[in-house]
């Protein structure tokens, strides 16, 4: 995740999946350097 995390102002993060992997790609996205509030999220289960 950190390879594509730019960090620009602009930049668009988009997570779209189910429980487990919404929770592991947020944490990545974290841990990253990322913010996960800001993403786009849908869970779908």
């Amino acid at each position: 995740v950190a390879d594509a995390l730019t960090g620009s102002d602009d930049e668009g993060v988009f997570v779209y999946g189910f429980g487990e992997f919404v929770a592991d790609a947020t944490d990545a996205i974290e841990a990253a350097g990322g913010d996960a509030d800001a993403a786009k999220v849908e869970n779908f289960g």
